[in-house]
Parts: structure tokens; sequence; C-alpha cells
């Protein structure tokens, strides 16, 4: 991480990523819509402190590290700026030249989602319209003492703990119905839920996350 000299001129997000204070890093790596010079666009950033040159690559540009370098902008952070808008879903991933010279395909680790099964690629996807619905829960747990009350946990992968007969995984709805009557009957209090953030490799369990 650079030195605190070093670091006040970086903008406010990589400065308090670099010190490990930014819990929102998400919103500033990964790749974003943006508006630059009043044209809509696309921001990429990837954090490679160690690699001689980025680029990203995609469907957009037929996977050519060529098309589309990054510059290092500090902190360890590469950027660059697509001049169109993304669509949902569309795959791309970041081309790292290492110290040594080779170049590495790697997936965006502040991607939202990722290829199905053995597809490492990464996919745009937009999070910003999304419906969250858990207000009252919010408030009703703001006012609970909880730090007084006594814990159970129960450790759970979601994608694994239960899954149709065919193998298929339950979905989101699926698994509440079946693991809350189950962890109330087993008198857990919470449950801790292993990463449900999309990742490369289903056997990792998200261990990647």
């Amino acid at each position: 991480m650079p030195k605190q000299a070093a670091l006040k001129s970086l903008c406010l997000p990589l400065r308090r990523f670099c010190r490990g204070e930014n819990s929102r890093a998400y919103e500033y790596l990964g790749v974003h819509r943006t508006v630059r010079d009043g044209k809509t666009c696309m921001v990429c950033r990837v954090w490679a402190p160690h690699a001689q040159g980025a680029s990203v690559v995609g469907e957009f540009n037929e996977w050519n590290p060529e098309s589309d370098p990054m510059r290092k902008i500090g902190g360890g952070v590469w950027e660059c700026f697509l001049p169109f808008e993304m669509k949902q879903f569309d795959l791309y991933k970041f081309c790292i030249e290492t110290a040594q010279g080779e170049r590495v395909f790697k997936s965006d680790p502040y991607a939202f989602h990722y290829e199905d099964g053995e597809g490492k690629a990464s996919k745009y996807y937009d999070i910003s319209g999304y419906p969250w619905n858990d207000g009252a829960w919010l408030r009703r747990r703001a006012q609970r003492p909880h730090p007084s009350r006594p814990l159970n946990i129960y450790e759970v992968h979601a994608g694994s703990w239960r899954r149709y007969p065919d193998g298929n995984v339950f979905s989101y709805d699926k698994l509440a119905e079946e693991l809350v009557p189950y962890v109330k009957d087993m008198g857990y209090t919470h449950i801790e839920l292993m990463p449900i953030t999309e990742y490369p490799y289903d056997g990792s369990w998200g261990y990647q996350v």
C-alpha cells in the first residue's frame, strides 16, 4: 500500500480503499456505468499492484488485449473508460501483464455475475435499480438489544445444503421455505450464509470471495 504522503493525491474512495476503510469498494472497483465529458460510458477498475500492464477484454472487443488498455492511477489500481454502454450480462475479463511479462486473463473480483459452471468470465450487471425490501427488518434490528442476547449460529452453503432430487439448486425462496423451519427446530438463533455472490467455480463454495 502507498505511504501516507502518496495517499493524499488519491481520490477519496481509492484513499479509503488503500487504508482498508472502504466498505463500499464494490462501488468504485469493477465495471460501472458513468458519465464523462457529458457522455455515458463505462469505467473499469481493478487492483493489480504488481502488474506491468492491464486491459479490459470481452465480447465487445473480441477479447483483444490491445483494444482497451488501462492506466495505473495510484494505490495499485488500474483504470480505463470504454466509450460505449455495456449491456446487462455482457461477458468480460481483465487481462493482466505480470511482472514477468506474461499475460493472464482474470475474472473481475468485484463483478456481480459470472458465467455458470466452468465458465470463468465475469458478466456486467447494473444493481442500481435493485428493489431492496428489508427496510422494516433493518428498523426492527436497530431497536433490539441483540448484543446482550445469546447466539447460536448455523453456517450454511446455500448452493449445497439441500437440492431438488434432480440435483438442481434451490431458489432463494425455496431455500428460505426449507431452511428457516429447520434452523428454528434445531434451536439456532441466526444463520450465517457462506458467500452468496456469484463466483466462477461452483466446487469452491465461494471461498475465493
